[in-house]
This record gives C-alpha cells, sequence and structure tokens, in this order.
C-alpha cells in the first residue's frame, strides 16, 4: 500500500487479488462491508446501502466501546469502476468530506485507489488514514477467502 498525503488530501493505492467486481461489490453489499470496514478493533453493528446516485448510507460502528456513525451519499458510482461520496461522522462536530474509489484491472487482481479529501485538519486526516489502512487490510485479507 502506498499512502500519500497533502493537508487536505489522502491517497492510497492497494493491489487486491480478487477480480475488480468482486472488490467492487465489496463496497456495495451490506454483508461484505460489515466483514472488512474499520481497523482490527473495530466492530460493524449495521449497514444500510442505497448504492445509487443520490442514494444514502449509514454505517453504526463501535471501538472500545464507544460507538461511531458514518454517513453519508452517493455522487457517483460506475459499476466495477468508480465510487464518489461524501463522508461523515454523525455528532456536533460533523465535517462532511469527499470519499473515491477507483477500481482498475492489474497483474490478475484490482488496484484500488482511495481518494480521502477536504479535511477539516490534519489531525483529522490523519485519524481517517490510520482508520483507511486498517480497512484496506481487512478487506485484502476478505478478498483472499471465498465471498458471498
Amino acid at each position: 500500500m502506498t499512502p500519500s498525503q497533502t493537508q487536505t488530501e489522502l491517497r492510497m493505492t492497494r493491489h487486491i487479488r480478487a477480480s475488480r467486481e468482486r472488490v467492487f461489490d465489496a463496497w456495495i453489499r451490506p454483508a461484505l462491508l460489515s466483514r472488512w470496514l474499520g481497523p482490527e478493533a473495530v466492530t460493524v453493528d449495521s449497514v444500510e446501502l442505497d448504492p445509487r446516485v443520490g442514494g444514502r448510507y449509514r454505517i453504526v460502528a463501535r471501538e472500545a466501546g464507544q460507538t461511531r456513525v458514518v454517513t453519508g451519499e452517493y455522487k457517483e458510482l460506475v459499476h466495477g469502476r468508480k465510487l464518489v461520496m461524501t463522508w461523515a461522522f454523525e455528532g456536533p462536530t460533523r465535517h462532511d468530506t469527499l470519499l473515491t474509489v477507483l477500481f482498475e484491472d492489474l497483474d490478475g487482481g484490482t488496484e484500488l485507489t482511495l481518494i480521502h479529501e477536504r479535511f477539516a485538519s490534519a489531525e483529522d486526516m490523519g485519524h481517517h488514514e490510520q482508520g483507511w489502512v486498517g480497512s484496506l487490510d481487512k478487506l485484502a485479507a476478505a478478498m483472499a477467502g471465498p465471498i458471498g
């Protein structure tokens, strides 16, 4: 995985040994998303997705006894190729960011590029970077086994 960042943009690439369609589906199917989203200490309690332009999503997760809810809206969806969505944690300090995920064929698998931008601070971006590194590790592991 190669992370790079500016003050307001986090960019990561990851090679995953699974087809583009399979990796893409892991982002838009609730049962699959709940298996890998969040770093190791995070448990996903519920996932509601309406994967279409203008559709919304809501994910409830727990870490160390604290519940966090992330919500957003799908802005662009090209099946098997691209997802663009807003991303924000519910609460008094809510700040909408923009998440873009690109899927390309590479070496018998998928090169996933994640671009997360419009952070309120470098500290906020750093927290998200840690979360995405752990999430993408879990996604790669989930894709290594059977997935339904």
